[in-house]
């Protein structure tokens, strides 16, 4: 449903809160000793992976489809993430090479979420929707996620926070691949598709002239998929 997909989105928007708005970067000062120039750095090796990602999105997301796209996104969270509470202050330039998982945390992610949110979206509604898909993910999720984390990793320590972030993040990729489960083995529960194609189409058969119709009733078709 519309309401379930603003929630996954949400959830996983703090998730990588704790990610993208600066605890990464208190983590390797204050925990792996490592040099502001190395923060910079890290930084572009993310963007570096990710355009490719973009270069080619419908590529990926034919190839992955909806689904796979973001359990992809979802299980290289999990990774990354994770492989933070196994870095020292020895072995810190292995971030590195966790950033590049960026290219699929986020990117793939995008993606994904943009589409989906297009197909859900009712005839009309276009940018409202992908409004509230950038709030829930930045303006909520993040900016939730960034608060918290920055009150576990105050209380608790650093590996707690990453920890913590990672189940969340496996409860959601569970709840998803549940999902997928469940509506492969009973098609029926998903009900009928909707979105802007189905409203079109919808609008279609209703105004679709029979055969001798009358030129309002041509008219009403023009009309209707404006």
């Amino acid at each position: 449903s519309t309401v379930a997909f603003f929630l996954e989105v949400f959830l996983f928007g703090l998730c990588m809160g704790v990610v993208e708005k600066g605890l990464l970067f208190l983590f390797l000062i204050n925990d792996l000793k490592a040099s502001t120039t190395l923060c910079g750095a890290v930084v572009g090796v993310t963007v570096l992976f990710e355009l490719p990602v973009f270069h080619y999105s419908q590529q990926v997301l034919n190839f992955l489809g909806h689904n796979g796209a973001l359990c992809s996104s979802y299980a290289s969270y999990i990774i990354r993430v994770y492989g933070y509470t196994l870095l020292t202050p020895s072995t810190v330039h292995w971030i590195f090479a966790l950033e590049m998982l960026h290219g699929v945390t986020f990117a793939v992610l995008w993606i994904a979420i943009v589409e989906e949110c297009r197909r859900i979206t009712p005839h009309g509604w276009s940018s409202t929707f992908q409004s509230f898909l950038s709030a829930s993910y930045y303006s909520f999720g993040q900016g939730l996620g960034a608060i918290v984390g920055g009150v576990i990793m105050q209380k608790f320590g650093s590996v707690t926070m990453w920890r913590s972030a990672v189940a969340l993040a496996t409860l959601i990729l569970l709840s998803r691949l549940a999902t997928v489960t469940v509506t492969r083995l009973c098609p029926g529960l998903s009900g009928p598709p909707t979105g802007t194609g189905t409203a079109l189409s919808s609008c279609d058969s209703e105004a679709r002239p029979r055969p001798g119709g009358t030129a309002s009733g041509q008219f009403q078709v023009v009309a209707c998929r404006r």
